[in-house]
């Protein structure tokens, strides 16, 4: 198993249910594992509670760190203990988020997420123990989830992102191309490799994904 495990971290519960089937089966036909961790909510915009000014908990600064600790603790945790993963076994990292248009808002919370984008467009390896460094790439879906699975850019609750979630796992399972044909659709702003949609999305305002360049990883297998 050393090395052919994928790491998933995403924001919330409705991006496994969306994403997790369909990249799982993909993954499987690869001979590699996927596995996600659910953060709870965007880590770059939490704010440390003992503070009233705008004081975050991840900025651009410890962001690294915070990642790699992360990565330490569900690597330490019961559910990684349960499926037999330890350190050895991850071969790549993809962190997974929304923009929230963060690039173009001026709020403290935008900005701060923003310049963590940049400085994780940087990376494209993490350290995960003392020993090792895997390859990191991030995943962004500009806006949010819900505009490039529903082509809409609305408040949506979390129940309904859950619904909408099931319903996109079920088709992507059940229907063939169908995630394929969302994410490589027209529709949505797409670019060539990781490294060029890292530079555009900074300027970028719409509806834009990098997921197609984790599909090419797949197809094309070098995914590490």
């Amino acid at each position: 198993m050393a090395g052919k495990i994928i790491l998933f971290i995403v924001e919330g519960a409705s991006d496994e249910t969306a994403l997790g089937s369909y990249l799982t089966e993909k993954f499987k036909e690869k001979k590699f594992t996927l596995t996600i961790r659910i953060m709870g909510g965007d880590i770059t915009t939490a704010w440390v509670e003992e503070y009233t000014k705008n004081t975050f908990e991840v900025t651009p600064r410890n962001i690294n760190v915070k990642l790699t600790e992360l990565i330490t603790k569900y690597l330490k945790s019961s559910e990684a203990s349960l499926l037999g993963i330890k350190p050895k076994d991850i071969g790549k990292v993809y962190y997974v988020t929304d923009t929230d248009n963060c690039f173009n808002l001026t709020a403290s919370e935008k900005i701060n997420k923003a310049k963590c984008m940049e400085t994780m467009f940087t990376f494209r390896e993490i350290k995960i123990n003392k020993q090792k460094i895997v390859p990191l790439e991030v995943i962004f879906f500009g806006e949010n989830l819900e505009h490039i699975t529903q082509g809409r850019l609305e408040n949506f609750s979390d129940k309904e992102k859950e619904e909408f979630a099931e319903e996109f796992a079920f088709r992507s399972l059940t229907e063939p191309n169908f995630f394929e044909n969302i994410f490589r659709s027209k529709d949505i702003k797409q670019w060539n490799d990781y490294t060029e949609s890292y530079k555009a999305i900074k300027t970028y305002s719409g509806r834009s994904c990098n997921m197609n360049n984790l599909l090419d990883e797949i197809e094309n297998e070098i995914i590490l």
